[in-house]
Order: C-alpha cells, then structure tokens, then sequence
C-alpha cells in the first residue's frame, strides 16, 4: 500500500511556503486571468470561508514540458486541498492533479507535455482554513526554464522536484531527519537510469523512543509514480530493500521521504543494473 493511503494525515510539503502573498491579488475570472509571476511561482494564503476559491493565470508556454510542484502548509487535523490545472487557448484541459489530506503538509509534483506555443491558461483551486497556505512552482522547457529559488536543505539536498540534486556517485544517499517531530520532509535526486534492475535498500537508526519513518519513490521524468515503498517502526534500527525494473532508458527522479526525531539518521542505498556497477 502507498505511502499517501497510509498517512495521508502527515505529509510534509517539499518547499518551504516562506512569506505568502494576499491571494486576494489573484485574479479570480477565466475571461481575465493574472500574468503568471516572472519567476514561476505562485503563493498566497487560503481565502477566509472554507470555501474552494478558483484563480486563474496566463503563461505563454512553447513546445515541450511544463514541469509543476504543488503544496500547503497548515494546521492538522482540518482539511486542504490544492489542484493545479493546465488548459489551452481553445479552453481544453491539458492535465491536472491534486493533493488533499488532513494533514500539516503535502506536496506532489508533475509535469505536463506542452505540444504546441500559444497563450495557456494555468488554474488553481484551493479549499480549506485560511490559517493554511499554498505555493505553486512552475517550470520546465515549456517555461524557458525558469523555476523559484528551490529552498535550501541543511543536509545539502534538494526538497524541489523542478531542481533535483544528483544521485551521489556512489549512490548513496545519508543524513539525519530534520527538525519538525510530526512533518515528513522529501529529497529530490535525478538518476540517468538505463533499462534493467534498480536495487535500493532504505533505513533508519534513532533512539528506539519514536516512530521513525523512511520512503523511497521512483518518479518518471513527469512526475508520475513507477512504484514506491516505505519502512516505518518504532524499533532503533529497521530497514527495507525492493527492486523496481526499470523498463526505458532516461533521467529519472528519486524522492526520499523522512519523518521522526531529528537525531535519527536516515540512509538509502542504490545500485543494481540499471545504474551500472558502483
């Protein structure tokens, strides 16, 4: 079962949502929709109400992919959501996603085949307290490459889907979980994988006093899920090993997803044909 099935109820949003915008600023009218910022984010605080607010914004996109990553930040136990939405001149929706849980944060992120250049329209709809906040971050090859500053991780890692750090050359991945006892935070690591077997190995060690929690997700260069597993105890060391098949050659994406006390040390482990002998 899915990471996101199991604890939807304490996900960690990937970027820091920082200091927000009034999203009373957002344009709110598909007829008139906002320029969408310079540099490809948007942020803003959830409307008061509860209820879903709509903004709209346009971006002129070329031919090739709009990369996307999507998150809020609020109090747990009350419920949000944030979708994100990519439609055409003529008004036809290219794509979409969405993220909701009770949680304090969650994040995701996709990216979107752009076919042809022309003005698109960009929506995002939002629904939940207005203690909560939400950011948007857009890029790509369709953008020019623009993308928001991704945050900077005390571990040297990235947290941005759009700015992954590279896989390690001996392919492994270590550190310590950060500070923040119920928030899970992800790592970002692109991986030029070639078809046949991925082995990985993922783990904890902590003080056998709190649940300590480590998973592992192979994304396609869109974002999307190849497969993912988890390990999650209260025990001072555990562990878990699976081999995804890696069936085409290309830059994929490895997202590493922590939670528990900030002295557990985390540690995840790559190798097998599809990345060649380390």
């Amino acid at each position: 079962m899915r990471l996101h099935h199991l604890f939807a109820t304490t996900l960690l949003a990937t970027v820091s949502l920082g200091t927000v915008a009034h999203a009373d600023n957002f344009s709110t009218s598909a007829v008139s929709p906002g320029q969408l910022p310079a540099n490809g984010t948007i942020a803003g605080a959830y409307p008061s109400g509860g209820n879903e607010t709509r903004y709209y914004f346009t971006a002129d996109l070329k031919p090739g992919v709009l990369s996307s990553q999507i998150a809020y930040k609020g109090a747990p136990d009350s419920a949000k959501t944030l979708e994100l939405a990519v439609a055409n001149a003529a008004g036809r929706e290219i794509g979409s996603y969405y993220i909701k849980s009770f949680g304090e944060n969650y994040e995701s992120a996709r990216g979107f085949r752009i076919d042809n250049s022309g003005p698109y329209t960009i929506r995002i709809a939002v629904k939940g307290p207005e203690a909560a906040s939400f950011k948007v971050d857009l890029g790509g090859s369709s953008l020019a490459g623009k993308v928001g500053a991704p945050l900077p991780a005390a571990s040297g890692f990235s947290r941005s889907f759009l700015v992954p750090s590279a896989l390690p050359a001996d392919g492994v991945v270590a550190g310590t979980i950060p500070a923040g006892r119920g928030a899970m935070t992800s790592y970002y690591f692109t991986a030029p994988l070639k078809a046949g077997k991925l082995i990985s190995q993922i783990g904890t060690t902590g003080s056998g006093s709190t649940s300590d929690m480590i998973e592992l997700a192979l994304l396609n260069p869109d974002g999307t899920s190849v497969d993912s597993y988890y390990t999650k105890s209260f025990e001072k060391h555990h562990e878990a090993t699976k081999t995804f098949n890696v069936d085409n050659s290309a830059n994929y994406v490895l997202k590493v997803t922590v939670q528990g006390a900030e002295t557990t040390a985390f540690r995840a482990e790559f190798g097998g044909s599809a990345v060649g002998t380390k």
